[in-house]
């Protein structure tokens, strides 16, 4: 059974793929999965080789026929751009002809609480470049 982060993630790839011809099967084809926190909700709740993201990603991977391993970046907030740059030089050196990147976060307690002991949050909508602003706003999303 999938997660609602793999859930997530697949939706995301399948919306992407929708628009091109890759052959997911192919030996050529690799998927990176970006993340900061994966299943982390079930931290305690579940075995866990259970909330493990190279287990998420394997699943992910599975799900769209691909035989090579999938890679995942998870260094905290640069973790798409850091898997976006891993993709890019993956295809300049041959290493893949196709790279899938996924990149997918659930909001949860435990990334509230984290943001919020940081004092983070802002009280009302998110103004990223204005100079008064007060934090950020969290949520989930994949892409």
């Amino acid at each position: 059974m999938l997660s609602p982060f793999e859930q997530m993630c697949i939706y995301a790839v399948e919306e992407a793929l929708a628009r091109t011809s890759i052959d997911t099967r192919a030996e050529d084809c690799m998927l990176i999965l970006s993340t900061t926190k994966g299943n982390i909700e079930w931290l305690g709740q579940q075995p866990d080789e259970r909330i493990s993201l190279h287990r998420s990603a394997a699943l992910v991977a599975a799900h769209f026929g691909m035989s090579t391993q999938p890679l995942v970046i998870s260094n905290a907030c640069i973790s798409g751009s850091l898997a976006l740059i891993t993709a890019a030089r993956m295809l300049e050196a041959g290493t893949c002809r196709h790279a899938i990147v996924v990149g997918c976060d659930r909001f949860s307690s435990f990334v509230f609480s984290g943001f919020q002991s940081f004092h983070a949050l802002a009280d009302g909508p998110c103004r990223p470049f204005d100079k008064d602003r007060t934090g950020i706003n969290l949520g989930e999303a994949a892409a």
